[in-house]
């Protein structure tokens, strides 16, 4: 039975755990199952909220005790320390209510590292077994126990951990005497062992069961000592060279132990650095540099005035400029202001036109780092007009109007004044083009549907025309337009138009069509019509992001899909008296029909209800048929406030607003004062989403 006395144990344990960084729930797939609940597919990663440090909480992170018999200096659960000892299991209520993405179980040593493993596994077995939990399980391997227990142990956590917390053996010793390297790699070789010999065995039977499918992790404390940024990357890349380490975790350190002098006093954790040796790992994992390339005996330690990638940049000014529109997707890679999304766009799209520096500001790089860096074709054509030096002449309004003008078609001459009669939409030269000019300009009006619009493409081929713009009905026409047309929609026409797209574009591409249309802008209608025209002339330029039409649809898209994943991540559920798991929100675009089978897979025994407050109908799943969209003809029988979505007391279960109360108090516990960051908190948990969010309330 919860109680009050569960919140203050609930309070210690998270703020005895919540030193440690690890907060990813990635790495591993597990389907949902009929009669169990939760799965790590399709919300693989999500983080569930922010706490006000803006670090991102997606994992039950608690210890099964904060006793512990050795005496480590940084360490708040060190033997020497006197904090009331307490757990509780609340994993599943805090998972069905959408709070939580899985669960972090650490724990100080008890007795000897066997007696506190075989604690571990067991919970973890009786998660799976007796409460039927499939979601994310992360266990922390307790160093010295035995292979049978990790063995144990692995077979149903998804993630193990063992923190070396000191890149340096004799530091390690310093201030954690009784323990040593050998204690921290030999269970990290016991799991890689099992990892491994777990795949070979699945590649013989199909159904063994898994063992850790989403390999290691580990941590290392910053500025506890004196290690430089080289001994703790070069020890990270030693990691990762191993087959089953996923992610090495940074943590600066924060003076819980002010009294021994083997540690320095700082008033301030060092995040700069921390973040630092975040962006160097990221550098290692995904943008092939090597430690020796980030750091070097003349540079042991990163500068923390730029990023490590423009560091190395600035001391190795021979490999620039880097020429966009030839350099393969590594070099572009090691661009200041160019990320992995941003080199993959660039690659796509080059091969249908020479890319300027105009493409690369609409495909959102980095210019004021990237500019010294790249040159692109507009660069090269000033350099030869200039004698071969690599210069930009035209800037300005001379570039961007002979950019867009060479794009019109047909000029035709009618009675001595200039006709454009075949533009393609271009964005704020229509303006210019008008004051010396008469365009003649042919405006589409449709229903506002996905039906119309596909009418109004079938229409425009019927017709021969190319209409400058598609409108809704209600919007306001533009200046100089000298013909509208009014499409009729024709379910028939649509039907055509769509079996068209799905023979010219992939299965991605009209996925990013269909999702688009669900952000439901104004802005929308013109790019998507014309990308579809397009697309009847061209054929497939999904990839051809630096056409701005393709471009536009693109982005909007990833917007949609950008407040889907933030959707997966703050309902709330509320749990009704009848069983129901009640969850309100209130999304900037239509996001409900794309979230309903992630929350179907994940919450597959349980009754649910997801309502839109804001477009007034939801998605209801009984816990068997697929889910069915609801609306609630009466708004006095809606059985919560709109406003907040709280629900009614009346229908509310006994022990909701417990659990609320519950996870509130852990909220506020996982915080570390001394790394307080409302702006990182705002910047992944937008203000708009609090007034539906349990912990927020």
């Amino acid at each position: 039975m919860l109680t009050e006395k569960t919140m203050e144990k609930l309070r210690i344990l998270a703020e005895s755990a919540k030193y440690d960084v690890s907060c990813s729930s990635s790495g591993t797939v597990r389907k949902g199952k009929q009669g169990m609940v939760g799965s790590t597919v399709g919300g693989v990663g999500i983080c569930h909220s922010f706490a006000d440090d803006g670090r991102c909480i997606s994992l039950l992170k608690v210890m099964l005790t904060n006793y512990c018999m050795y005496d480590c200096a940084y360490c708040i659960n060190r033997r020497s320390n006197d904090i009331k000892r307490a757990l509780e299991e609340i994993t599943m209520e805090f998972y069905r209510r959408n709070y939580i993405e899985g669960l972090f179980l650490s724990s100080g040593v008890v007795r000897n590292p066997d007696y506190t493993m075989e604690r571990l596994a067991a919970i973890a077995r009786d998660l799976r077994t007796v409460h039927r939990f499939n979601g994310y399980i992360h266990l922390k391997s307790i160093p010295g126990c035995s292979q049978e227990l990790l063995n144990e142990a692995g077979r149903y956590a998804d993630r193990m951990s063992v923190n070396i917390e000191i890149p340096k053996e004799e530091s390690l010793k310093l201030l954690a005497p009784e323990k040593d390297h050998k204690s921290v790699f030999q269970p990290m070789k016991l799991i890689q062992q099992g990892v491994l010999e777990n795949k070979e065995d699945r590649k013989k039977y199909r159904y063994a069961p898994r063992f850790v499918p989403a390999g290691q992790s580990t941590q290392m404390i910053v500025g506890a000592t004196k290690e430089t940024d080289k001994d703790i990357l070069t020890m990270s890349s030693m990691l990762y060279g191993q087959p089953t380490m996923r992610r090495v975790y940074y943590s600066g350190y924060v003076s819980v132990n002010t009294y021994d002098p083997r540690l320095p006093v700082l008033k301030q954790p060092p995040l700069v650095r921390e973040n630092r040796l975040y962006q160097a790992d990221w550098l290692l994992r995904f943008y092939h540099f090597s430690v020796d390339e980030i750091v070097d005996e003349m540079h042991a330690n990163l500068d923390l005035e730029v990023d490590p990638k423009l560091a190395w940049a600035l001391r190795h000014p021979e490999a620039f400029p880097v020429d966009i529109n030839t350099a393969d997707y590594e070099q572009l890679l090691r661009v200041p202001g160019l990320g992995t999304k941003s080199a993959w766009l660039i690659v796509n799209s080059r091969r249908f036109n020479r890319l300027t520096s105009y493409d690369l500001r609409k495909m959102g790089v980095v210019m004021k780092k990237a500019t010294r860096a790249t040159t692109t074709a507009a660069d090269f054509e000033s350099a030869a007009e200039a004698g071969g030096r690599r210069t930009t002449i035209e800037t300005g309004l001379r570039r961007f109007l002979k950019q867009r003008i060479e794009r019109i078609t047909r000029i035709e001459r009618i009675e001595g004044v200039e006709r454009i009669t075949r533009i393609e939409r271009i964005e704020g030269v229509e303006r210019i083009l008008r004051i010396t000019r008469i365009v003649e300009m042919t405006v589409y009006v449709f229903d506002g549907t996905m039906d119309g619009l596909l009418t109004a493409v079938f229409d425009a081929f019927y017709l021969k025309e190319q209409p400058e713009q598609l409108l809704a009905e209600g919007d306001a026409l533009p200046l100089f337009c000298d013909h509208t047309y009014h499409v009729s929609t024709d379910e028939e026409k649509a039907r055509r138009v769509w079996v068209g797209l799905e023979k010219k574009l992939s299965r991605e591409a009209l996925r990013l069509i269909s999702v688009s249309w669900l952000s439901e802008l104004r802005e929308l209608n013109t790019p998507l019509f014309l990308y579809i025209c397009k697309v009847f002339r061209q054929g497939d330029i999904s990839r051809n992001f630096a056409d701005a039409d393709v471009l536009a649809v693109t982005n909007i898209a990833r917007r949609v899909l950008h407040e889907q994943l933030r959707m997966k991540q703050f309902i709330r559920f509320q749990k009704a008296k009848d069983g129901t798991y009640l969850g309100v929100v209130s999304p900037d675009h239509n996001v409900l029909p794309i979230i309903t089978d992630h929350f179907q897979d994940r919450f597959n025994d349980q009754p649910w209800l997801i309502y839109d407050a804001k477009r007034h109908y939801g998605y209801y799943y009984d816990g068997h048929a697929a889910p069915i969209r609801v609306t609630f003809e009466d708004e006095a029988a809606v059985p919560f406030d709109l406003s907040s979505g709280k629900m009614n007391a009346a229908v509310l279960s006994d022990n909701d607003q417990l659990f609320q109360d519950l996870w509130r108090t852990y909220f506020k516990a996982i915080c570390i004062r001394e790394r307080m960051n409302p702006r990182k908190q705002l910047q992944d948990m937008p203000r708009r989403y609090w007034k539906y969010m349990t912990e927020k309330n």
